[in-house]
């Protein structure tokens, strides 16, 4: 559904682009830094491993992290509006979290990496814009199970898909060199995955703010 209501919102761009004259089009080429604030709950549901006293359970954690990440764009506009994209060179990682179950010490740690937005955007007035996206990247899990029932249980990479949506500002010189920022919210796709020891994991309300900046050149 979401990225149904991002193509009907590309429609309208495409439509103007198709009806330009190439001439009319500027192109933009940059690179960014973005702080993000995300956050997302998790519940786990415990198969007990089959063992001895090891009960199936249902243990649900929510959590919040914050980092940092570079990305790179390219953008083509034809008067008010532009579509464009952006890739992450770097990843976001949380930090590691750990519990101390039945005798041992368990570790995880998540790294989002590989991020893609295709996204458009209107100007508006005085520099200002609205922006709008689809996000696409990976979901990496870094492990460490050793609980007896679980030893070497890992949880697969997942996939990242959500949309973003904000405003910004920019600001171009009359050399061609341009500056922006802009604060986008994140609202990504719930997703479940079973680990190989049978455990099972359901990610849902996963949500991120990210305040951009970046220098760019137009030509």
């Amino acid at each position: 559904m979401k990225k149904t209501i991002i193509t009907l919102l590309i429609i309208p761009f495409l439509t103007v682009f198709a009806k330009a004259d190439i001439s009319d089009a500027n192109f933009t080429l940059g690179v960014g830094g973005a702080q993000y604030v995300a956050g997302a709950s998790v519940t786990e549901t415990q198969d007990g491993g089959g063992g001895a006293g090891l009960e199936a359970s249902v243990d649900k954690q929510s959590g919040v992290f914050a980092d940092v990440q570079s990305y790179v764009f390219a953008e083509i506009g034809v008067d008010r509006f532009n579509v464009g994209v952006s890739y992450s060179i770097s990843d976001l990682s949380t930090a590691t979290a750990t519990n101390d179950k039945n005798g041992s010490v368990n570790s995880v740690q998540v790294d989002f990496g590989d991020m893609l937005t295709a996204y458009v955007s209107i100007d508006l007035i005085g520099g200002l814009y609205a922006k709008a996206g689809i996000v696409d990247g990976d979901i990496m899990t870094n492990e460490s199970v050793t609980t007896s029932s679980q030893s070497g249980g890992t949880v697969p990479d997942q996939d990242l898909e959500g949309t973003v949506g904000g405003i910004g500002w920019k600001h171009t010189l009359d050399t061609g060199l341009q500056l922006r920022s802009e604060i986008l919210y994140g609202s990504y796709d719930n997703f479940s995955v079973t680990d190989t020891s049978g455990d099972k994991y359901a990610v849902n309300g996963m949500e991120s703010l990210q305040a951009n900046v970046a220098v760019a050149y137009t030509f």
